[in-house]
């Protein structure tokens, strides 16, 4: 467990595409025989690893949830927790969940899920009275695509604006455009 927690690190700091596993074991001083039983391969250590990155986000999204009091604050709470989870990874480390097609497909599985749980929360807002019912599926649709823009590099290249930053940036569209219009 602690060899993969370092190489969770070491890939959220140095990306994963240019290491080969003799990299890997000399930066973890570790053997191969060690990578090996993680996984049978480089390519599933990549996809293991990336998916303990996203299950762990996941997982404390979902804490950040539960201890929301509102449907604004749980929105917030889970977009902000991705936020903060983005943090620590490197530009390197979020080209090469684009490129690598062993992370792409976890990284496209969670961005996703993550735009599905954005709306099902909206959807919760709306039932509850909180949110604006007439925008639910416009404001849904919104971050499915925003999301995938963020994970693309797409707004990190155009705007100079990190992926942390984007999801701060898209709580705040999301709470703005789902208010209750009382006019």
């Amino acid at each position: 467990m602690i060899v993969e927690l370092q190489l969770l690190d070491l890939f959220l700091a140095e990306g994963f595409v240019a290491l080969t596993l003799d990299d890997i074991a000399q930066r973890l001083s570790c053997s191969k025989a060690t990578l090996y039983s993680i996984a049978p391969n480089r390519a599933e250590l990549v996809r293991h690893t990336v998916g303990i990155y996203f299950r762990d986000s996941t997982r404390r999204a979902d804490i950040a949830i539960e201890r929301a009091h509102s449907s604004y604050a749980a929105i917030r709470a889970y977009l902000a927790q991705i936020a903060r989870d983005l943090r620590p990874a490197s530009g390197q480390f979020l080209a090469d969940l684009s490129s690598y097609a062993p992370a792409r497909e976890i990284y496209h599985l969670n961005t996703r899920a993550a735009a599905r749980r954005v709306g099902e929360l909206l959807e919760a807002g709306r039932e509850r009275g909180e949110l604006n019912a007439a925008s639910v599926g416009f404001i849904s649709e919104v971050v499915a695509l925003t999301i995938e823009l963020i994970y693309s590099g797409d707004l990190r290249e155009r705007y100079s604006l990190s992926d942390a930053d984007a999801f701060q940036q898209l709580a705040n569209l999301v709470i703005g455009a789902s208010e209750i219009d009382d006019a």
